[in-house]
């Protein structure tokens, strides 16, 4: 059985790429939730780098 939510006690880290999304640079972060904060892991990501990501799902490279 498979559950959306993570089992009590475990943390779940969250990444965002942003490949055109206005006032942020274009890159991979990772969301600090202890601060509240995006950290830069890597400068510069493509539509097509997302596209590859999410196995070239419909859309995907088109996603802000």
């Amino acid at each position: 059985m498979s559950s959306a939510a993570p089992p009590a006690g475990e943390r779940v880290d969250a990444y965002l790429a942003t490949p055109n999304v206005t006032g942020v640079p274009a890159g991979l972060f990772h969301y600090n939730a202890r601060e509240h904060s995006l950290e830069l892991l890597g400068e510069g990501f493509t539509h097509a780098e997302a596209g590859a990501l999410c196995a070239h799902r419909e859309g995907t490279d088109q996603a802000a």
